[in-house]
């Protein structure tokens, strides 16, 4: 995404973009990711293993330990590539704190927290396309609350409002 588009309740849309040398930031559905995470693991005949607790990383010599919540046994694996896509509680990112020098906050909100889905459209010829601007963070402020739409691969939005 180039920018944010505010929605005003007037109804004039305000492009801002992110850097003036035309950088960006990219827009990633969560879902989708491990989708596509989970289908190019599979793809490649990598084991996958659910409902096992990362307990420590050893970055320097790429060996992860996980503990199996079923038997409780603990095992320690190599690794080529660690990616850490596991969430607001992330045990990656806490690993990689103890050994990169990073500064890290996590704070949340009191609000309530809804994502709503802006279909995309529908040409004549049945193709599909945005209904909003597809490089741009889309903000409707009102108020106490916000909402606000980020696109996605599939010409839609997702909308969450807080």
């Amino acid at each position: 995404m180039h920018g944010r588009m505010i929605h005003p309740v007037n109804g004039k849309e305000q492009s801002q973009p992110y850097d003036v040398n035309g950088q960006w930031i990219n827009s990633i559905d969560r879902a989708l990711l491990n989708e596509d995470l989970l289908n190019e693991l599979t793809a490649k005949s990598i084991p996958v293993k659910f409902h096992h607790k990362l307990l420590h990383a050893n970055f320097e010599g790429k060996h992860l330990t996980f503990r199996d919540s079923a038997c409780e046994k603990d095992a320690t694996v190599p690794y080529d590539l660690c990616i850490g896509a596991d969430g607001a509680y992330s045990a990656v990112r806490r690993q990689l704190m103890r050994v990169v020098r990073m500064d890290y906050q996590q704070e949340f909100i009191p609000h309530e927290y809804i994502e709503l889905r802006v279909a995309p459209g529908i040409g004549p010829d049945g193709s599909t396309h945005y209904q909003l601007h597809p490089n741009h963070l889309h903000i409707w402020p009102r108020h106490s609350f916000m909402l606000i739409a980020l696109p996605n691969k599939v010409s839609c939005f997702p909308r969450p409002v807080i």
